[in-house]
């Protein structure tokens, strides 16, 4: 008289797939996070040389102001024709090219174009 008895193997069977489950999705958001967090690093490092870039461009910006005005020399590292001045201005892996044409003691900026200088990723062990 042994029909009362209470199985339990199919209910171990199924909460040992639940338990693999929430481990395996656990593993995976903490794997996630890990590379969101170093996505955000270089994002964060790559911004941080583009506004660098920018800024030493809108200083030598406010000098070639100062020089086309008369108060100031030629700022550094620019290379002058008849009608425009030229700089280019790097910062990191940043390129910023500015080019001014003059224009009756003031100027039209012609060229603003800041690049990034490809730099292959070697993280990665592929062979």
């Amino acid at each position: 008289m042994s029909r009362n008895r209470f199985r339990i193997g199919s209910i171990a069977v199924l909460f040992a797939v639940v338990v693999l489950c929430v481990a395996i999705f656990g593993v995976l958001t903490v794997s996630s996070a890990v590379s969101d967090r170093r996505a955000a690093e270089r994002y964060g490092e790559h911004v941080e040389v583009l506004y660098a870039c920018e800024n030493a461009g809108q200083d030598w910006l406010s000098e070639a102001d100062a020089y086309l005005k008369g108060a100031v020399d030629l700022p550094e590292n620019t290379e002058e024709t008849e009608t425009t001045l030229k700089t280019e201005i790097t910062r990191g892996n940043m390129q910023l090219e500015i080019c001014l044409n003059k224009i009756n003691g003031s100027y039209e900026i012609a060229k603003w174009r800041c690049t990034a200088r490809w730099q292959p990723d070697d993280s990665l062990n592929l062979g």
